[in-house]
């Protein structure tokens, strides 16, 4: 939608060079979104290993077997779980890789019923 407006309002003024500003706008367009999309899951994220932390903790490990920073992670405690969140918010590797593992993870999330044992 910014890449139409910004093309309408640009032919109006400037002629034919519309078709330049509806590429910059569709870029910039497409770049908030994402942005905004990456907020949610991050956010939809740490709420999912609040209330899933196990689950969540055997798909980090799944997805992210050879990356070395998992390993002795244990998520038994609530004070486990908030330290490994803390520590998570500090390093962008580990919200993405949070990021991933909640997507992987939507499905079992949403069906709910046999992973209750896993929840808090």
């Amino acid at each position: 939608m910014t890449g139409l407006i910004s093309a309408f309002t640009t032919s109006l003024y400037f002629g034919p060079i519309g078709a330049l500003a509806f590429t910059f706008g569709s870029c910039f367009g497409f770049c908030i979104s994402a942005f905004f999309v990456w907020m949610v899951t991050v956010r939809n994220a740490m709420v999912a290993l609040e209330q899933y932390p196990q689950l969540m903790l055997l798909h980090l490990v799944r997805n992210f077997r050879t990356y070395g920073g998992l390993k002795g992670v244990r998520l038994e405690t609530e004070d486990d779980v908030t330290r490994f969140r803390e520590r998570a918010k500090g390093s962008i590797i580990l919200t993405t890789m949070l990021a991933v593992a909640w997507q992987t993870a939507g499905p079992a999330i949403e069906v709910g019923s046999p992973y209750r044992i896993m929840r808090r």
